[in-house]
């Protein structure tokens, strides 16, 4: 029998909406949900060039399955602590040599994450393999994280809708793809309505195809947005240089304690490059707050101790070594959310060494202490 008014309880692609719901100002009624459910089926089949979950499956089973020992052994990690359970801690990162369990540890991280998400929250996760070329470029892993959030919620479609309509399945392959999946992408994990984001990313090393866009794109978005990231790679420095992922966390860039401000300066992080460039969305600095820049980069060099020390065997690179002063009787107190890092950084016995090796000159490394 015909019914034209609405279900007071309708399940949409994974969602559940109680009632009239409100999309961007305007309400929607049956007619409105059945018609972005409809957009949101045509974006999956169009959008889909793999589906992660089955890829998870494969993995598994091509591995002769998860074993809890493989990643129980993380949940007590207090890095792994800080970043599922803290809101300012929105990046970890797994390092570590082929063979070593990286896949097998973020499988089980996949599963525990799935009975902690609070309701709202969304998980997505993608697998990157080298060998497969549907899963081996940065636009496929932004495929396949898209997909999963539109398959769990299908009122996203809204982020994509306008430009969908016009391009059709062209909005997702060409040269251009990359460019507007990424604003799609973007726009989505900007979304008020969702209550978080856990974004799992396994063996970076094996995007071979727009890596440096996409690290560059879970920095962006791991500071700017509420979304969650978890990724592992092997230990290659081509990730770590010259578009470096952050160890662990992003730190803040001021701090305020006691009526002293302490400030993690970088002239690039505030006024950005042509490789970083600062968002157009932030007021432009005007002349008085580029002299207040330059004051503090000119106290900071003067204090500062630099050279460089060659390596002691043939072959071995020179290294770049920074001595950083402080008093222990008239230097501020740390303020508590630094402690840690500061002592990782500056007050471990052993010594912190980068390697130099050439780039362009609009490049700059991030490390996980920065300066």
């Amino acid at each position: 029998m015909a019914n034209d008014s609405l279900d007071p309880s309708i399940d949409q692609g994974g969602s559940f909406y109680s009632g009239n719901v409100t999309v961007h100002g305007g309400p929607f009624h049956q007619g409105n949900i059945v018609n972005i459910q409809q957009t949101a089926n045509r974006c999956l089949i169009d959008l889909r060039v793999t589906d992660p979950r089955h890829d998870k499956k494969r993995v598994q089973d091509t591995k002769g399955g998860l074993l809890a020992d493989s990643y129980v052994w993380v949940l007590d990690n207090p890095d792994f602590h800080q970043w599922r359970d803290h809101e300012d801690q929105r990046l970890l990162w797994v390092k570590g040599n082929p063979g070593k369990g990286k896949t097998m540890l973020l499988c089980g991280i996949v599963d525990h994450l799935k009975t902690r998400l609070a309701q709202g929250s969304r998980l997505a996760y993608f697998f990157c393999q080298a060998t497969i070329e549907r899963i081996n470029t940065a636009t496929a892993v932004l495929r396949g994280l898209i997909f999963m959030l539109l398959d769990q919620d299908a009122f996203l479609v809204s982020h994509m809708k306008k430009k969908y309509d016009v391009a059709g399945e062209g909005l997702f392959q060409g040269d251009n793809a990359w460019y507007a999946l990424s604003e799609i992408f973007t726009d989505i994990l900007r979304d008020p309505k969702l209550q978080g984001v856990c974004l799992v990313v396994d063996a970076l090393d094996e995007c071979i195809g727009g890596l440096p866009q996409l690290l560059e794109l879970i920095v962006e978005t791991s500071q700017a947005t509420c979304a969650k990231w978890l990724v592992s790679s092997r230990n290659w420095p081509q990730i770590d240089w010259p578009v470096a992922l952050p160890h662990f966390q992003c730190r803040p860039l001021l701090f305020y304690q006691d009526s002293k401000l302490m400030m993690n300066f970088g002239r690039t992080s505030l006024l950005g490059n042509s490789t970083h460039p600062r968002p157009e969305h932030l007021p432009k600095l005007n002349e008085r707050q580029h002299e207040a820049l330059d004051t503090v980069e000119a106290i900071a060099q003067a204090i500062q101790l630099e050279g460089f020390v060659n390596g002691a065997a043939a072959g071995e690179k020179r290294h770049l070594v920074r001595m950083r002063l402080r008093s222990s009787q008239l230097g501020w107190p740390i303020p508590e959310g630094l402690a840690r890092e500061w002592a990782e950084a500056f007050e471990s016995v052993n010594c912190k060494v980068w390697h130099l090796d050439p780039m362009p000159g609009d490049s700059f490394p991030l490390r996980k202490y920065t300066n």
